[in-house]
């Protein structure tokens, strides 16, 4: 317990960090994914959530491919419009071991569901009613996105809404580096 608490604390540090170079970066608009050093990955924090066809997940679930979690509302805009890049990225490499996964925060699932719906996406939704999974990562604003290697560790994250550009930018040579799934 001792030890998940302090893997909790360090994953925050490094966001509150994060978020401050975030600012930096984004002033000197040159797009560089928050990322601890590969030898000091952190792994991501472990999860169970459902899916909208009631269907429960855990992280390890997906281990063996890269992930990409997205914590989104369907009442945040930012989150609302990064939603078009995240379906391109997904449907150009979910052939590649790419797993996206949209947390959303604290909505309904007939809520979720009509908005997927509407915005003709196809990767997987997870629930997160309570908020939980959301702290449990350090989530402080809507969206965040999460990268995760394929041996579940944390390879950055982006505060912010994203574009189909900075994922191929900076989530795309990680997919070359998982073993090949039979």
């Amino acid at each position: 317990m001792l030890r998940r608490f302090l893997g909790l604390c360090v994953i925050g540090l490094w966001l509150l960090a994060g978020c401050r170079a975030a600012q930096t970066e984004r002033v000197a608009n040159t797009p560089e994914l928050l990322a601890p050093p590969e030898s000091e990955r952190p792994p991501a924090a472990e999860f169970q959530l459902t899916t909208l066809e009631g269907e429960t997940v855990s992280l390890e679930d997906y281990r063996g491919k890269v992930m990409l979690l997205n914590f989104w509302a369907s009442w945040c805009p930012a989150c609302r419009s990064e939603m078009a890049s995240l379906e391109l990225y997904y449907q150009a490499h979910q052939a590649e071991n790419l797993v996206v996964l949209g947390i959303n925060y604290q909505e309904d699932a007939e809520v979720i569901a009509s908005f997927m719906t509407d915005a003709e996406l196809s990767f997987s939704m997870l629930l997160d009613p309570e908020g939980k999974t959301a702290a449990s990562y350090g989530v402080v604003g809507l969206p965040t996105s999460f990268f995760i290697d394929c041996d579940g560790r944390l390879i950055g994250f982006w505060p912010g809404a994203v574009s189909a550009s900075l994922l191929e930018q900076q989530l795309t040579p990680y997919l070359g580096q998982c073993p090949t799934q039979e």
